[in-house]
């Protein structure tokens, strides 16, 4: 029973609102999973009480106090995607999708001083990605209900004249809807008993590439600590095809429609990172960091279109496109903490370390501000809304991350595991697991890591929305992602 509150929580959170915003938006753009480095990567993304490696500008920035001297890192990835969509008993197998990226790059610039308690001091300024929206499925199935009833339930009420542009005017100038009686009551060519052959195709890009400028410093070989400025640039797109078909003549003056809908969110935003690393000994270290929340300037782009097949007296089609719309806003995204633990051994030619990392994040802290650039008093009403559904539908998780490595002369080896805690109060108590390994060559002025990670993740997703929720069509997608990276790193 708790799979499934969480397969309709999610479905609710991403069904179909394109021409505003939703508590998908603060979600989406807090759930974020920094990658980096190849070694990163492959270590499970936990180096939280290590450093000394370009990733942790985006974790723990105390770890570039580990470096002792000078550093140019690229990082190229492969992020393939594949997700299988289940309605109703009908499964649809995704293709893998794949797309070449950059992780990071950057450099870390040492400077030792001859004198005094700072033993170095290190300076460091590049790009981190720290998210990725990349996914495409597809799902089809033969069920009761349609998307005409959505489009009367936002216009009932209504009179012609004030019909909403972006969904209910185009059904209405399409003949999905039609002859509003004195309460402006809509009607459809469907019955509720209906059973309609419906599809989408859905295909969402983009991601969020973080610039960075880090200061790191040792303090006597006892501590480290670190500051890093984010400026993170955000960038999602999202193009949808839905459809249903009456191909056997099931019902009388309906034969197609098709609905597409398209969106893209861009914006900029700014925080700061803060941490410490404490060497209790020569092989124990604990770490801390804190990130501020994000705030973000973002602008919404949207439009839609529909067209409609039906016969009446002779079969005809009506298509209608709704105007270019733009909404600019603000929004923040919660605190995270983190707390590190690494221990270092080395015996013989055989060195390596195991650390274990746990973030804290409250993603009922996160919120949107519709009323910045905005005097519209509905705005302010769905704000509101929008924020209260944050702070009763949303929690506080703890995310944990283990991450190893085994260096023998020149080669390095790497494992790494993650259990994601889910966000949604839902579900409490539910973590998504995430597998990693890697594999490393050091030379004196040159080093080439490998990393792989393989996760898997099960949502819902819902179409559009109806006021009824036996009638929502909820889509069950199995996410199975991906990632090998490749780090080439230069000292200097």
């Amino acid at each position: 029973m708790k799979n499934n509150i969480f397969i309709i929580a999610i479905a609710i959170l991403f069904s179909s609102a394109l021409d505003s915003q939703t508590m998908a938006d603060v979600l989406r753009y807090s759930f974020v999973n920094p990658t980096g480095s190849a070694r990163f990567l492959g270590a499970g993304g936990s180096m939280g009480a290590l450093g000394a490696d370009y990733s942790s500008i985006s974790a723990n920035p105390a770890g570039l106090g580990a470096y002792w001297t000078s550093e140019f890192v690229i990082s190229p990835s492969i992020l393939s995607s594949k997700t299988d969509s289940r309605l109703k008993g009908i499964t649809n197998e995704g293709r893998n999708v794949a797309s070449l990226k950059i992780d990071n790059f950057g450099m870390v610039f040492n400077n030792t001083p001859k004198k005094g308690g700072l033993k170095s001091f290190n300076t460091a300024i590049g790009m981190n990605k720290i998210a990725d929206f990349n996914d495409e499925f597809t799902f089809s199935g033969y069920t009761q209900g349609t998307i005409a009833e959505r489009f009367a339930e936002r216009a009932n009420g209504k009179d012609v004249d004030n019909l909403d542009a972006f969904e209910a005017d185009l059904a209405y100038a399409s003949g999905v809807i039609y002859a509003p009686d004195e309460n402006n009551t809509y009607y459809t060519d469907f019955l509720p008993s209906d059973f309609v052959q419906k599809s989408q195709d859905v295909d969402q890009s983009g991601g969020i590439n973080e610039l960075l400028f880090g200061f790191g410093g040792n303090l006597g070989n006892k501590i480290l600590i670190g500051v890093t400025v984010g400026v993170p640039f955000l960038n999602y797109e999202s193009t949808k095809t839905y459809t249903e078909t009456d191909e056997s003549d099931e019902i009388p003056a309906f034969n197609k429609l098709e609905f597409k809908e398209y969106l893209n969110t861009s914006g900029i935003g700014y925080n700061i990172k803060a941490g410490a690393i404490f060497k209790l000994t020569k092989e124990l270290q604990i770490g801390g960091a804190i990130h501020s929340p994000t705030k973000y300037i973002l602008t919404d782009n949207y439009f839609n279109s529909l067209s409609y097949s039906f016969f009446e007296n002779t079969n005809q089609e009506l298509s209608q496109s709704s105007p270019d719309g733009s909404f600019k806003y603000r929004l923040e995204t919660p605190w995270k903490a983190i707390a590190s633990v690494g221990f270092k051994k080395k015996v013989g030619k055989i060195a390596g370390f195991v650390n274990g990392d746990l973030e804290w994040i409250d993603y009922r802290n996160g919120s949107l501000n519709l009323v910045k650039y905005s005097s519209n008093q509905l705005d302010a009403i769905l704000q509101e809304d929008i924020n209260e559904q944050v702070e009763s539908q949303l929690l506080s998780v703890i995310n944990l991350k283990i991450g190893s490595e085994i260096a023998y002369n020149k080669f390095r080896f790497r494992g790494g595991y993650n259990m994601l805690g889910s966000p949604y109060a839902a579900d409490k108590n539910v973590f998504f697991p995430a597998y990693s390994m890697g594999i490393g060559w050091r030379e004196d002025k040159y080093y080439l890591d490998f990393g792989f990670r393989t996760s898997k993740v099960k949502e819902g997703y819902i179409p559009y929305s109806v006021l009824d929720d036996d009638r929502l069509q909820l889509v069950e997608n199995n996410i199975k992602n991906t990632k090998v990276a490749v780090t080439l790193g230069f000292q200097f």
